[in-house]
């Protein structure tokens, strides 16, 4: 059965079995095998709220233990620095007026830099857009945590930086100057709303100080290895399993969309021979 508008707020664990789940109703559904897949967020934030996560983290919160284990301690994401612009004319598809994606590489070998548009303030007479430069990097150093009360928000710290993003992201801000200086950029009358020498040495850790935003590709914040076992399982819980971008030990160097994917099939292909 699909149900809709059932906002499942814990996993009813009994003697270190998943027995069932609690709705914000109050109803409780029992199943043989629960999955949770709600993202790189709000699984790691269910998991904890369900007496599985941090020991210390748990016990500020007065949230009985079933299973200590480093939820929510590794987050990884696509971050980059993102550069204003605005083209005078009408907003198109979804971007600026440059709709592809650049795949880069600052060494000529291994893929670490996306370039891509973001329409920021579409309006009939002109279209404010970003070109942001995005690392296919992550220190994994983020985190998420519960917030102050049940109902709240899980708090979420974005990861660090990498040491080495400067270096990996200069040849993506080249690419963007030689970009500026097109006949396309010209023609569609392109303008960058903040001044910036992009070949400057300090442009992107200056860009990244003015504006740093996210590819919105979250993991790793319920990874194998340390909270699941290679089949999705979370360690030490029966009839447990995490199935979304939360469970990647490390972030991919591209999109997470078909990773999640082939993840889902692996599992499913799991359950369906009975290997729980």
């Amino acid at each position: 059965h699909i149900r809709t508008d059932a906002e499942v707020t814990k996993i009813e664990i009994d003697r270190g079995r998943a027995i069932g789940v609690q709705l914000a109703t109050g109803e409780t559904l029992t199943a043989d095998q629960i999955i949770v897949s709600a993202g790189a967020i709000f699984s790691p934030a269910l998991l904890m709220r369900s007496g599985i996560g941090p020991l210390e983290h748990l016990q500020d919160h007065d949230i009985s233990v079933h299973a200590d284990l480093p939820v929510g301690e590794t987050l990884s994401d696509h971050l980059g620095p993102g550069l204003q612009y605005q083209h005078a004319g009408p907003r198109g598809g979804t971007a600026g007026p440059a709709q592809s994606l650049l795949v880069g590489s600052s060494n000529g070998s291994d893929v670490d830099y996306h370039l891509f548009t973001i329409a920021t303030a579409p309006s009939e007479a002109q279209t404010n857009f970003m070109m942001a430069a995005f690392l296919m990097r992550s220190s994994g150093q983020g985190s998420v945590r519960l917030g102050d009360s049940p109902d709240a928000a899980p708090v979420v710290m974005a990861p660090p930086m990498p040491q080495d993003t400067v270096e990996r992201l200069r040849p993506g801000f080249s690419r963007i100057a030689a970009w500026e200086q097109s006949d396309a950029f010209a023609q569609l009358n392109c303008q960058r709303l903040e001044p910036l020498d992009l070949n400057a040495d300090d442009a992107v850790s200056v860009a990244m100080e003015r504006n740093l935003v996210s590819y919105g590709h979250m993991t790793s914040s319920c990874p194998m290895g340390r909270v699941l076992d290679a089949d999705c399982r979370v360690l030490g819980i029966h009839g447990l399993r995490v199935v979304d971008a939360s469970v990647m030990p490390s972030i991919p160097s591209g999109n997470t969309y078909l990773g999640c994917v082939m993840v889902a099939e692996r599992v499913a292909r799991k359950i369906k021979s009975n290997m729980d």
